[in-house]
Order: C-alpha cells, then structure tokens, then sequence
C-alpha cells in the first residue's frame, strides 16, 4: 500500500511538475542560444567573438553552453518550438524525480520524501525556462545524492562513468558546472579533515578523496576553451556586463520578499534563513552530543548540504539548493518512532503545495481550465514579443544597426535575422559604453523621449525596436524618427534619412 500511495503521489507531482515547465516560451535567453547553436551547426566550429553585435562584433566571447545550444538547435530542426518545451519539461520532471528517490532513501519516509518534493518544486518554479539551467539542475540531481553517500568512486567503471557526466555537464552548462566542481572539492576536503575521527588512514582517505576533485576538475578543463577557461570568464565581457547592469537572478534572496504578492514568494525568500536557523541548531546539538567518531561521520554527510545551504543565500538563481540541507536535516529524524512527525511531514506538504498551486493559478490558469490548455497550446506566450517589428526587419530586410531592450534582442535574432546583427541580445557582451546607453535608454522609457534620441544616436541605430509608449506622446521626435510598425507590446521606429529609409519606404 505504501508503495503505491508513494508511485501515486509522485506521479502526480510529476505531471504537475511537467505542466508548470511547459508554457509557452517566455524566457528571453532562448531565442540567442537557438542562433548560436545554429551557427555552430553551419560552421562547424564555436564563436570565439561577440559575432552578432551589430556595433561591436569583434569584442571576444565563448559560449560556455556550446553543446545546449547544438542540442536545442537539433530538437527545434527536428520537432519545433513544442519539441523544446516537451525537452525543458522531461528534464525537470526526471530531476524531481532522482531528487525524490533520494529524499525517500534519506527519510524513509513517504510524507517526508512527497514533502520535500514540494518544496523542490516550489524554490526551482523560477528557474524552469528552456536554458542550460534545467541540464545543471538534473546533473545536480544526481551530484547531491552522490556527495551525500560518501563520493566514492571504487572501481575504474564508476569513475570512468562520473568522469563522462561531469564532461557533457561541463559542455552543456559549463558555470554551473563549475558550481559542481567546488562542491566536490568541499566534500573532498572535509573527508580529509576528518579521516582520523573516522578511524581511516589517511593514505586511503586521499585515495578515495581526490579522484572525484580530480576527475570533475578534468572534466570541466576538457571543454573546447580548455584551461583559457577560468581566465576567460573573468577577463569576458559578461563578466563587464555584469558589472554595469545587474541581472535580476543574481539578486539577494531577500528579493523575493521585496516583490511581494503571493505567499509563495514569501516562503521561497524566507526558506533559506529558516534553514540556516535549523541547521546551526542541528550542529550544536549533534556535535554536544555525540562521540568523536560519530561527529565526524554525520560532518562528512553534512558537508555538501553545508556547502549547497550557503549557495542558496548568495542568490535568487541559487535559492532551491536549499533543499539539499533541508533533505540532510530530515535524515536526522526517526519518522517512525512517532506518528506525529509523518503528520507534521504532511501538513507541511499540504501547506507548501497550496502555497504553490495558489501562485500557479494565479500565473497560469486564472482564466479557467479552457483557457489554460488554450494557453499551453502556443509554443511562444502572446504578448510578449515584438511580433511586428520581426515582420518589418525580415521583409525589408534592414542593413542598419537595429537597437531594442535587452529582452528582446535574441527574439529579433532567432525570427527577425538583420543583416548586421542587434545592438544587445540578453546576453550582457556589450562595453560599458553601449550598456550605460542602454540603461539610459531602458530608464528613460515612457518619460524622456529626448534622452531616448540622444542614446540611439550615439549607438548608432537605424532601426529602434521600443515597448509601445517608449516616446511619450509629446516627446516623439517625429523630425528624427518615423513609425513603421506597432502591435500590442511594441513599436518599430526607423531614422529618417538613414541607410533603410528608402528600403522601407
């Protein structure tokens, strides 16, 4: 009976799961790692510049997501747009899964596993979009538990087969990958420290230590920019981008809080501090506790939740590794001593579930039943890209500097195709010079059409892509620019005089 409630229940928060990571496309990213991937394909080698800068095409740039972008590039030649969604959502759907029969081997028990399953779900709704992440989020699926059972790699099979993951992790998603690496050398090290309390010699520790480092350490260096690697990312200009204009993933967990209007934003800013509180708690208790032996024994296991706890309060993007120290703290209780802890585990499901299918309604299916499945029909969400200007640009098509916000930049590259390129395409690869025009003109939209016309000048741009209202209507520099196209969410503006004038006219 128990095993089936606990293949009932995870099936349903499998479908579930799978709903939430298959509405149509919203994520701005897709749409760049798509072109990319395509000009991989058609070239046979990787960019190793900024090849669709309209204004800036020779500034250096690696594509440390390579093999993502080939493989998304495959699914949407061989199935579409609905091709990619199905991918993003079997991926996530496998990762709850892995996540869940590791709660369950941790807990050995069913109301605690179906509640840390909803919790998981929970803290990753943010991050389910069709992008390298949902691959580092399975690979952690399957890292976590491995940390969490020693990291022993015993035989040349087990090593050759973590080795060949951590590779196609390092290649599909290279940053987080590097996240992956440090958790191993974390454990890795705490294994050494404590190899005395555990009555182990310390040539054997070191033996069983240091393959896993080694290993994921050589995987990561294996991909195709090699040990350029690590000075690439610091010397890029992403890493300049980040400097000048914040992405909204990297903000404190505190954010969350900030942005208010559901519980579950509440739950999911708070959660990790809560964690922290039990933790400490759990570690004072266990270390006065316990004898030598034992202490160490429980630190070595405790080490990647520790490791993964304070990852999750450096960021909103790293929030859900929360639940590596949430599955390590429940794995300290005895569920079956008493039935009140599998009533408790219950509630706690029940509460996180409602919290979460609230915020889900809300996003999703407030229409109603009908229009939810309507809604799950489109590949791409309506009214959210500019569906006009792509008409205008490929028809023409313009040989000008196209400018739009950075959230569409990667759309017009995938559908639109400008001859030269966009001025930004969501990937923060632009100097500092070009992102603090940027910010001048994503501030001044809908209040300072004077301060718009001067940052597009100074681009230059010929062609500007803008949320609709951007010129406010007395502001509209009508001597300077004219209206060629406008939908729901945008306008296209083309610069009088300029190369594509008399193309579009």
């Amino acid at each position: 009976m128990n095993r089936f409630v606990t293949v009932f229940v995870a099936a349903l928060l499998s479908v579930y799961a799978f709903l939430v990571a298959f509405p149509p496309i919203w994520d701005t990213d897709i749409w760049w790692h798509l072109r990319v991937g395509e000009w991989i394909v058609e070239n046979g080698r990787l960019p190793t510049t900024y090849i669709f800068s309209a204004i800036e095409p020779d500034r250096p740039w690696r594509t440390f997501s390579w093999l993502f972008e080939v493989v998304v590039t495959g699914a949407h030649g061989a199935f579409g747009l609905v091709g990619l969604r199905f991918l993003v959502a079997a991926i996530v759907v496998a990762a709850v899964l892995l996540f869940s029969r590791w709660f369950w081997r941790e807990t050995r028990s069913i109301p605690a596993a179906i509640a840390l399953m909803v919790i998981l779900v929970l803290l990753y709704d943010d991050r389910i979009r069709p992008r390298p992440h949902v691959v580092s989020f399975l690979a952690e699926a399957i890292l976590f538990p491995f940390l969490a059972q020693g990291a022993r790699l015993p035989t040349p099979r087990s090593r050759a087969l973590f080795f060949v993951l951590f590779v196609l992790w390092a290649n599909l998603h290279n940053p987080e990958a590097c996240v992956g690496v440090a958790a191993v050398g974390l454990s890795s090290v705490v294994r050494l420290f404590f190899a005395r309390a555990l009555g182990e010699s310390l040539r054997e520790v070191l033996r069983v230590a240091l393959w896993p480092i080694f290993l994921a350490g050589l995987a990561v260096m294996a991909t195709p920019y090699g040990p350029a690697l690590v000075l690439g990312i610091s010397g890029s200009a992403m890493s300049e981008g980040l400097l000048y204009s914040p992405i909204g993933e990297f903000q404190p967990v505190l954010t969350y809080i900030e942005r208010g209007g559901s519980i579950h934003h509440i739950v999911v800013g708070l959660l990790p501090y809560g964690v922290l509180l039990a933790a400490g708690v759990a570690v004072i208790v266990r270390l006065l506790s316990r004898t030598a032996g034992e202490r160490g024994v429980w630190l070595l296991k405790a080490a990647p939740a520790i490791y993964a706890l304070a990852i999750s309060l450096t960021a909103m993007r790293f929030v859900y590794f929360v639940i590596v120290p949430l599955a390590w703290l429940a794995s300290a209780i005895d569920w079956r001593k008493t039935a009140l802890r599998p009533v408790v585990a219950s509630v706690v499901a029940v509460g996180a579930f409602l919290a979460y299918f609230g915020y889900t309604i809300d996003s999703y299916i407030h229409d109603g039943a009908a229009n939810f499945i309507d809604h799950l029909s489109n590949d791409v969400r309506p009214r959210t890209f500019p569906e006009s200007a792509v008409t205008v640009i490929r028809e023409v098509p313009v040989k000008g500097v196209v400018f739009s916000p950075t959230a569409w930049g990667g759309y017009l590259l995938w559908f639109a195709r400008p001859a030269r390129g966009v001025a930004v395409d969501s990937r923060y690869e632009n100097s500092p010079r070009v992102f603090g025009l940027l910010r001048v003109i994503e501030d001044a939209i809908g209040r300072d059409g004077a301060a718009i016309a001067l940052a597009l000048k100074l681009l230059p741009a010929q062609v500007a892509v803008l949320p609709r209202g951007a010129f406010p209507f007395d502001e509209w520099p009508r001597a300077t620019w004219r209206r060629i196209a406008h939908d729901r969410v945008s306008e296209t503006f083309l610069r009088r005089g300029g190369e594509d004038s008399a193309a579009v006219q």
